[in-house]
């Protein structure tokens, strides 16, 4: 409604409840969702370039301003400290195929989606940096 209202973009930040049976210890049923509305003028891309700049402003305004809180956490949950590109790595659909037929060929495909996603993201910094 806020968009029909002439805003461009509406940012909703609340609470999510998931009525619904879960069966692992890692599924969250209540959480803080963000929601991003907006009008796309030209492009999907406009989207992926508010998000992208949403995410790298909250990891970098946590690491300067939660210092402690992060160390209190890191002493008793040993993590290393967040990686991230200050540019968001983005492929098109050409390189996702060759990517995954690369993967294929190294057996990564019958990884859980989670270990396929870790060796990608990895490989993305790394040949980022």
């Amino acid at each position: 409604m806020a968009i029909c209202g002439d805003f461009g973009c509406v940012f909703e930040i609340g609470p999510i409840f998931r009525a619904e049976d879960s069966f692992t210890h890692r599924h969250l049923c209540e959480f803080t969702g963000l929601d991003v509305e907006m009008e796309i003028k030209k492009h999907y891309c406009e989207v992926m370039d508010i998000v992208d700049k949403l995410f790298v402003t909250m990891f970098d305004s946590l690491n300067a301003s939660c210092k402690k809180e992060l160390e209190a956490i890191e002493r008793q949950y040993p993590f290393e400290p967040l990686k991230y590109l200050r540019k968001t790595l983005r492929l098109s659909f050409q390189e996702d195929v060759q990517m995954l037929k690369v993967l294929k060929a190294l057996h990564f495909i019958m990884l859980p989606v989670v270990e396929v996603c870790s060796v990608v993201r990895r490989t993305a910094l790394s040949n980022s940096a």
